[in-house]
């Protein structure tokens, strides 16, 4: 005859959460991801620390996220980015296995946002101005071959126009930048 004990659960949370932004601050995951992170405080009565880890199309933070222990206690948002860099960098993780997805935080449409400047108050307008300057407009993205980089050539192939492409290391530097009439547009998720 042996003994029986109880099963206990450990609590949890018993110390501060990570959560990983794989984006530069001031970009729509990083708004996400410290929304999330206050409500979450609250909720939980643990600190949520939000930690930016960005580069590579957002496969640095990624692969952070990854490599932590599988405690519960470091939380990576995975942007729609993520879906596609298994095609266009060498990861160091198995993007279809080596992650469980919780929850879905947000979704929304591309919007493209222009300088007073740009004489274009709509699609129509701005593709009209780009057939007349090809190649002269310049757009930002939160970095090469990041989703906001491939949707905006997409559009560019589709509506027949060039522009220049400018790489940011983040979607909110793009955005102060298209503001400060450093470039003249860039698509971000809305």
């Amino acid at each position: 005859m042996g003994l029986v004990f109880a099963a206990h659960a450990q609590s949890w949370p018993v110390k501060p959460i990570r959560l990983v932004v794989a984006t530069a601050p001031g970009g729509g995951s990083d708004f996400v991801g410290r929304l999330i992170g206050a409500r979450l405080t609250d909720v939980l009565g643990q600190q949520i620390v939000v930690e930016n880890r960005a580069g590579a199309g957002s496969t640095l933070g990624y692969e952070f996220g990854m490599r932590a222990a599988p405690d519960g206690y470091t939380l990576t948002i995975i942007t729609p980015s993520y879906s596609i860099n298994p095609s266009l960098y060498p990861l160091k993780f198995d993007a279809a296995t080596d992650c469980t997805p919780i929850i879905k935080l947000a979704s929304g449409p591309y919007v493209v946002v222009v300088h007073l400047s740009l004489p274009a108050k709509n699609i129509r307008e701005l593709i009209a101005l780009a057939k007349a300057r090809p190649g002269q407009i310049a757009y930002g993205s939160s970095g090469q071959g990041a989703i906001v980089h491939l949707t905006t050539e997409l559009f560019l192939y589709m509506a027949h126009v060039q522009m220049t492409h400018v790489p940011y290391k983040g979607g909110g530097i793009a955005l102060t930048d298209v503001i400060a009439g450093q470039i003249q547009l860039a698509a971000c998720r809305a």
